[in-house]
């Protein structure tokens, strides 16, 4: 069985010095006020139904479940309300079938609200919604190893596809979501057969650059089996190889690479990139100065750009149909990508919660 259990990497410490300039400790004053005024912001534009508003209403319901989730391990009363109102919405509007996909980026919005229902469902209020939510995660869990690509007979095989079982295509984005939402599931006490984990590891791990003509590329991953290593693909890939304890080596050159490309505030997939750069980093050890320096040169960049009623803009060249979804999914992501020393989310921690169903 393949455990998601951390893995510490050999990385030698002169290399980050000489690499990471120094910077200061983000205090923890400011990063408790900047996440405050974030999610007040996040809890004033729930909707009546539960939603969040559209377009992509599930993938926005989703974030903002889990960007509370992780500042909350004992919810209060109106949090639990507001979780409640959340999921009730993402059952009410979902098929049968358990796809609680939104109608664009269906395999992304299906996972991340699947992991959201999974991680919330002990603080639903009635035990009508957490019976009901449970049997709807049990659905949308086999959704999710359905519409998996069922062939890793080539690095462009084995994930899964954007659109779910639409187009040919198979998505590294929407693979690294899905990998995210089974392991939530696995840690639940919930089945997700090895065969499935290791197919999509194969498909996100498929365009890893161990040599490459371009020296800067060596250790990032890139969009195709061919090509430039690129920010997202290369987070992404980072993080499944220490969150499923993948190959050392790999490990190793990925991170060089993480540090020689800083993070920008520039798109378009900056959210994404900051989550998952890093939580690759933290599985190194929250000590280590990589982590450190990019968790404060994260910090500045988005509490610079936080508005007065708490959201967080986003930086320019982003995607059109991101920036559609407005600061509620860019202030649930920040939030996700700030408070992740604090994180209460079950994926985020080193050791396995207790299992609830």
């Amino acid at each position: 069985m393949i455990l998601p259990v951390p893995l510490r990497l050999p990385l030698p410490m002169i290399l980050l010095f000489a690499l990471v300039p120094c910077w200061r400790v983000v205090p923890a004053v400011e990063s408790d006020v900047l996440l405050r005024n974030a999610m007040n912001y996040v809890r004033s534009q729930q909707q009546p139904d539960g939603s969040f508003g559209r377009p992509q209403p599930h993938l926005r319901t989703g974030l903002a479940m889990l960007s509370l989730l992780s500042l909350e391990s004992q919810p209060g009363e109106g949090d639990r309300g507001f979780l409640q109102r959340a999921a009730r919405y993402l059952l009410d509007t979902s098929p049968s079938n358990g796809d609680l996909g939104d109608e664009i980026f269906r395999t992304e919005s299906h996972a991340a609200a699947l992991t959201a229902l999974l991680i919330g469902h002990e603080h639903f209020q009635t035990e009508s919604l957490r019976a009901d939510s449970a049997q709807i995660m049990a659905r949308a869990l086999r959704y999710t190893l359905q519409i998996q690509d069922r062939s890793s007979s080539s690095p462009s095989r084995g994930g899964w596809k954007m659109e779910g079982s639409k187009g040919q295509t198979n998505d590294r984005r929407a693979s690294a979501w899905s990998l995210l939402a089974c392991l939530t599931a696995r840690l639940y006490g919930l089945d997700v057969p090895d065969a499935h984990v290791e197919r999509g590891l194969h498909f996100l791990l498929g365009s890893f650059k161990d040599r490459a003509d371009s020296p800067d590329s060596i250790g990032g991953f890139s969009v195709d089996t061919e090509g430039l290593a690129v920010e997202l693909i290369s987070s992404m890939g980072g993080w499944a190889l220490v969150r499923f304890n993948g190959r050392e080596e790999w490990s190793k050159k990925n991170l060089e690479w993480i540090a020689r490309h800083p993070p920008a505030w520039s798109g378009p997939n900056y959210f994404y990139s900051a989550f998952f750069r890093l939580r690759t980093l933290k599985l190194e050890g929250t000590s280590n100065p990589l982590y450190v320096e990019t968790r404060q040169r994260l910090f500045n960049q988005i509490a610079d750009h936080q508005q007065a009623d708490g959201s967080i803009a986003f930086p320019p060249g982003n995607a059109q149909n991101t920036i559609a979804m407005g600061p509620v999914f860019s202030t649930a992501m920040a939030i996700l990508v700030l408070n992740l020393d604090d994180s209460r989310l079950p994926f985020d921690e080193i050791y396995p919660v207790t299992p609830h169903f």
